[in-house]
């Protein structure tokens, strides 16, 4: 049995989970594979993988995917090369990166307001003349 682990997403629901676990079982089974995915919540899944040649071809294709971020066999986890950071770790992360991106955007609709009031000051210095 393996465990994949999803990339976080708040957006994500659990019907999500049950259409990406139908899109990936069609998909493998087109290629020979018989193995059966369960949704255990809106992050996690579990593949019943019935031979370990199986778990080469779902990491090959899974990592292929923009949804999976871990996949667990026993005490072995296995991450996209580059993708070091602990799976509990991400959350806090993301949540790290939305406020820089909300700080970037107010700074950014700041910087704009200040031109624009710039640019009618000058304007109506211009009209003063």
């Amino acid at each position: 049995m393996v465990f994949v682990k999803l990339r976080p997403d708040k957006r994500r629901i659990e019907n999500d989970m049950h259409e990406t676990a139908r899109r990936w079982s069609s998909y493998m089974s087109s290629g020979g594979a018989t193995d059966t995915i369960y949704v255990i919540d809106k992050d996690t899944m579990l593949l019943h993988v019935l031979d370990s040649d199986n778990f080469l071809e779902w990491k090959k294709f899974l990592f292929e995917q923009e949804e999976p971020y871990e996949m667990q066999l026993k005490q072995l986890k296995v991450r996209r090369e580059g993708d070091d950071v602990e799976w509990a770790d991400l959350p806090e992360i993301a949540a790290e990166l939305d406020n820089l991106k909300s700080d970037r955007e107010a700074e950014k609709e700041r910087l704009k307001k200040l031109a624009r009031d710039q640019l009618k000051a000058a304007e109506g210095a211009k009209s003063d003349l």
